[in-house]
């Protein structure tokens, strides 16, 4: 399962460079070199390309206070059916968060595992728009806790145990739109 990352913890981003990619063909300043300089990039490193420019944004960005880290397609595809029955709103939330034709911006190669996305204000403040009915309270994150894991008789997880799941990433993705968006910034999102 791929997880997406909304930020990352410098360290955490160097470390996982250093572990991934002791003895690639390229190296580290060669591919910080090649982002810099918009250089075409080597397509079979472009997984270290994307981690280089994570290591970039967490270097010179402003890190999120907090980062949601959540698996894509079982766990979006929930958020994506919680968004539309319950707040009508009809949203893709890996097309939206993971915009892949934005990385031709950045040079960043599109193959591989990971890849970025990035969303700038005009996009944040669509979105805040749209996210502004959405009203999740800590209270009901509490109370949804507790049907977590609850399944139907057919082994999949009851409405309430849906709910559970999308509504603190719902949530977490809405404060983070706000963040950006008060902070006057983009919002640059990982997902390895």
């Amino acid at each position: 399962m791929n997880k997406c990352r909304c930020s990352g913890k410098r360290e955490d981003v160097l470390k996982v460079v250093d572990d991934l990619f002791d003895s690639t063909e390229l190296d580290i300043k060669s591919a910080l070199k090649d982002l810099i300089l918009n250089q075409p990039p080597y397509s079979h490193s472009a997984d270290l390309y994307h981690y280089v420019f994570q290591a970039l944004c967490s270097y010179f960005g402003q890190e999120l206070p907090y980062y949601s880290d959540f698996k894509f397609g079982y766990v979006t595809d929930i958020v994506d059916d919680i968004l539309e029955s319950d707040f009508g709103l009809s949203i893709n939330i890996v097309e939206t968060i993971i915009n892949i034709s934005r990385d031709e911006f950045f040079g960043l190669p599109i193959e591989g595992d990971v890849v970025s996305g990035l969303l700038d204000r005009n996009d944040l403040l669509s979105l805040q728009s749209q996210f502004k009915k959405i009203q999740i309270t800590d209270d009901l994150l509490e109370t949804l806790e507790d049907f977590e894991n609850e399944k139907e008789k057919d082994g999949e997880p009851s409405d309430k145990a849906r709910k559970a799941i999308a509504y603190p990433l719902i949530k977490e993705i809405k404060e983070h739109i706000s963040y950006c968006v008060e902070g006057g910034f983009d919002l640059v999102s990982f997902c390895c």
